[in-house]
Order: C-alpha cells, then sequence, then structure tokens
C-alpha cells in the first residue's frame, strides 16, 4: 500500500512535536523540583520578616505613646517648677545686688581709708586746713569731696579770700542737709546766706561741694547742683581752706576730704 508524501510528512511533524512537548515538560518539572527547597526558604524569610514589620510597627506605635506620656509629664512638671524658678531668679537677683552693694562698700571703705581727716573733739570750735598752697587768689574754682564720719551733724566745707583769722568767707554745710554762706569781717558775723534746706547734699555719705567766685559774684554748688549766686564785695581775695565746726553742746566731729581741686581763673 502506498502512502502520499503529504501524509507521512505531517504524521511526521506530529510526531516531533509531541516529542518536544514531552520533553519541555519534563525539564521544567524537573527544574521545579530542583529549587523547591529554595523557594519554600525564601517564602518562610518573607513570612518571618512580615512579623517583624508587624511587630515593629507595634512597638512604634507603643514607642509614640510613651514619648506623649513623657512630654505631658514634662509639661506638667515645668508647670510646677515655674513658681519655684521665679522665686528663684528673684533670689538670684537679690543676692547679686547685695554682693553689688557689698563690693560698693568695700570700694567707699578703702577710700575712707585713703581720705585725709578733720577731727574735733570739744564744741563751739572751728578747724582748717590750707589748700590753696598759701597763694592768695582772687578769682577761682575749688572742690572738694566730703563725708561726715563720726558725730552728730556738723558743719564742714570751705573758708576762702582769708588773709587772717578774723576776715573771710564760710561756706559749710550740714549732714542734715541744710547749707548756708556767712562773712567773718572785722569781728562782725554776717550771715549771706541763712540756713537753708537742700536735697542735693546726701547724708552719710560724700557730697562733693564747689565754690566759683569771680569778682563779687560767688557761687555755691553740692554735688554737681547750683545752690546760689550771691553778689558781695566785702572781700577780694585770699587764701582757701577745707574746715570742720562743732556747735554748742557737741564736742565730737569727725570729717574726711579727698579729690581737693583749686584752679585759678585769672
Amino acid at each position: 500500500m502506498k502512502v502520499s508524501k503529504t501524509l507521512g510528512l505531517g504524521i511526521l511533524l506530529l510526531f516531533l512535536v509531541g516529542t518536544i512537548a514531552s520533553f519541555t515538560g519534563l525539564a521544567a518539572e524537573d527544574l521545579l523540583l530542583k529549587n523547591s527547597d529554595d523557594i519554600k526558604q525564601l517564602g518562610t524569610q518573607v513570612d518571618l520578616l512580615n512579623t517583624k514589620l508587624t511587630e515593629l510597627g507595634s512597638e512604634i506605635v507603643k514607642l509614640k505613646s510613651l514619648i506623649t506620656r513623657m512630654n505631658q509629664e514634662l509639661g506638667e512638671i515645668e508647670t510646677s517648677l515655674s513658681p519655684a524658678a521665679e522665686k528663684i531668679g528673684a533670689l538670684e537677683g537679690e543676692l547679686q545686688g547685695k554682693l553689688r552693694d557689698l563690693s560698693g562698700r568695700v570700694k567707699e571703705l578703702e577710700r575712707d581709708g585713703k581720705a585725709r581727716a578733720l577731727e574735733i573733739n570739744q564744741e563751739n570750735w572751728m578747724l582748717w586746713k590750707g589748700v590753696s598752697g598759701g597763694k592768695i587768689l582772687s578769682n577761682f574754682v575749688v572742690r572738694t569731696d566730703f563725708k561726715q564720719v563720726e558725730g552728730s551733724p556738723g558743719y564742714y566745707g570751705f573758708l576762702f579770700r582769708y588773709m587772717n583769722k578774723k576776715d573771710y568767707y564760710h561756706f559749710w554745710v550740714r549732714d542734715d542737709s541744710y547749707y548756708g554762706l556767712s562773712l567773718a569781717k572785722e569781728d562782725a558775723w554776717i550771715d549771706l546766706v541763712e540756713m537753708t534746706y537742700s536735697e542735693a547734699i546726701k547724708r552719710n555719705q560724700w557730697n562733693r561741694l564747689k565754690v566759683e567766685a569771680s569778682g563779687e559774684q560767688i557761687k555755691l554748688y553740692a554735688n554737681d547742683r547750683l545752690l546760689e549766686v550771691i553778689e558781695d564785695e566785702s572781700l577780694s581775695r585770699g587764701e582757701i581752706a577745707v574746715t570742720a565746726e562743732t556747735s554748742r553742746g557737741q564736742d565730737r566731729l569727725r570729717v574726711i576730704f579727698d579729690n581737693v581741686s583749686v584752679n585759678n581763673l585769672e
């Protein structure tokens, strides 16, 4: 029996396709079987990773909750400590103020110890020390810092334009904030400025006094404040001295002075 060429070629092709398909299926199955353990292990690792991620997410939630609670507690602590912090700040400020006061007091004591003194131990007595170096001056400015350190309020200040113990001007202040200007001439005593109160004169502190004399005009200052302007022609020239004076019933007075400055205006 004869078979046509066409039919024989078709049968051959079908046989080859079946063979190839059978071979390919067997190869894929063998490959899967060969790598199945690795695939299972990879799946297990993925499952473990997912579990860890889930656990980590839970821990993150707990951590956020803890941070929120800590912030709340810190806020409550800060609120409760605020009054204490304010009190501590006030105490620190007070302490710093006291330290500044103490430092100032120490400096003042050092200055007091270096200053020169006018000291009187009997009542109704005047003591003075020349500061113009024996020069006879007509027009001048004299400045000196004074401080009373012992005794009830006494008198301290300047004698100026004096040629002897009888003729002079006397600018005085008291530690109770009073001042005046007197003229002693030919055994007469004239109050050119009667006792006057001024807040410019400080008690138990240093007071800077100044006299500016030019011709008949006399200007009186305390702590850079102008107290009086006087016109008087009784005395035209003389020396200058710092002075202290006790009153009746006052038998103790100690005045210290510093920073003496005398400038001739002629």
